[in-house]
């Protein structure tokens, strides 16, 4: 796989593009205490349910009105779609990360005076989510 930079990537919220300045994707899945008296002084567990974290950081910006008009329909508690693109502007079509009922969970802004007002947003996958064949490996 080649080297991506970070400049081709974009997400989309309910199908629109978001301008933002950063965003991750944390995949995980709960392994669940297994061990025994059976189990040689070994811990054993059994793998249980997937699920991913998520966020993404956008400036406060008004004046971009696709940006600002789609941030401000959404806050905490809403369920949204979301997709991941890493090669945006190389013509790369499918997401990286898919998240058709992501549930966003916290809206965090950040102010320092010497600095860009950001904002935020941080959730889970709540449900099915795919992810891109070679992220997955």
């Amino acid at each position: 796989m080649a080297i991506k930079h970070g400049k081709d990537t974009k997400i989309t919220l309910n199908g629109a593009e978001v301008c933002v300045t950063s965003w991750t994707v944390n995949t995980s899945i709960e392994e669940t205490p297994s061990t025994t008296t059976c189990s040689g002084g070994f811990s054993e567990t059994i793998t249980g349910l997937k699920n991913a974290t998520w966020s993404f950081t956008a400036y406060y910006d008004d004046e971009e009105q696709e940006t600002a008009g789609v941030l401000a329909t959404v806050e905490e508690g809403d369920t949204v779609s979301l997709e991941f693109f890493a090669e945006a502007e190389a013509g790369d079509t499918a997401p990286w990360y898919d998240m058709p009922t992501a549930r966003i969970t916290s809206i965090d802004a950040s102010v320092d005076v010497n600095s860009l007002i950001t904002i935020t947003y941080n959730g889970n996958s709540n449900g099915e989510y795919d992810v891109k064949a070679e992220v997955a490996t």
